[in-house]
């Protein structure tokens, strides 16, 4: 059974409540960990409210996303001669209570929606020339298929100074099952609290610094991460020589480019320009000036993560 919730007029803390209650289909990606900007670790943080959202619509980048969305919208409708209309509702479907869709359009005339996408990455803009589309990208209107029911989805990228791509994806049943298997395994994990296995993305990590931001004065018993320990001294050391063997290539180049900025090899580029910076000296400063008041200074707080091997008595 399909549920309509209407969305105009929420406020912002019940708009974040209503999110928060199942998997919304850009949470899809990050669920499955085929997300650059998420993870599953810390999509799992602020399912269960242990963090809350990250302020997105602060970054200047998704800002340009919402405000360039109608024209992405005007565009593929100008191009594909279709005719879209807004959708103020979430979606909801019985069959998948774990998930919600908020769609950006829907197709007038299909049982079919559309997604709009910008990027200002080379990456993505070579990879929609080739005709493929990033996997949250692929699992987003995927999970929009098993939601509404659907037959197809329109997603139209635009990457700036490159061009406009427009791909469709089919209702594909069997894609459908595996996206809805691993989302219900996801959200297992929500309700019963056991958090996902953690990685190495970014995202994770700053999930992790949120979550654990303030230290406390006392030791952890690390016997349950012992392989993990012997695998970071490990690659610690691998880490260290490959380090030392780059170096050593890099002063091999800059001897033989001497004083040149620019060398050139085949389809290597390497430059080397001399270049000036000036930084404020506080010592200089405050002995010829006194103290800097403290009103003028920003406090962050930060954990340093730093591993050493002792010796074994």
């Amino acid at each position: 059974m399909i549920e309509k919730i209407c969305t105009r007029g929420l406020s912002r803390e019940a708009w974040d409540r209503l999110r928060r209650g199942s998997l919304g289909g850009s949470d899809a990606g990050a669920a499955l960990g085929h997300s650059a900007y998420s993870s599953p670790f810390a999509l799992w943080c602020e399912k269960t409210g242990k963090l809350p959202p990250q302020e997105l619509a602060d970054k200047e980048s998704v800002r340009l996303g919402i405000d360039l969305e109608g024209y992405v919208a005007r565009r593929f409708s100008e191009l594909s001669g279709k005719k879209l209309a807004r959708v103020n509702y979430m979606i909801k479907n019985s069959d998948y209570p774990y998930a919600h869709a908020n769609i950006d359009r829907r197709i007038v005339g299909e049982r079919a929606g559309f997604e709009a996408k910008t990027s200002s990455s080379r990456e993505i803009a070579a990879a929609c020339r080739a005709g493929e589309l990033p996997a949250a990208w692929r699992d987003q209107c995927t999970h929009y298929l098993m939601v509404t029911g659907w037959e197809r989805w329109y997603l139209a990228v635009l990457c700036f100074g490159q061009g406009l791509y427009r791909f469709v994806l089919e209702r594909s049943e069997s894609d459908i099952a595996a996206l809805a298997a691993g989302e219900r395994d996801f959200w297992t994990l929500v309700e019963t609290g056991a958090a996902p296995q953690t990685d190495g993305s970014a995202a994770t990590g700053e999930a992790l610094e949120r979550l654990y931001e303030t230290s406390e004065p006392r030791e952890a018993d690390l016997s349950a991460a012992a392989p993990q320990l012997k695998e970071y001294e490990r690659l610690d050391t691998e880490i260290r020589a490959l380090t030392e063997r780059r170096d050593a290539c890099r002063a091999a180049i800059q001897q033989t480019m001497g004083p040149a900025e620019r060398g050139r090899y085949g389809k290597y580029l390497v430059t080397w320009k001399s270049q000036t910076t000036r930084r404020f000296d506080r010592a200089v400063y405050e002995g010829e000036c006194g103290a800097i008041p403290e009103r003028f200074f920003r406090v962050t707080r930060a954990r340093p993560f730093r591993m050493t091997v002792q010796q074994e008595v």
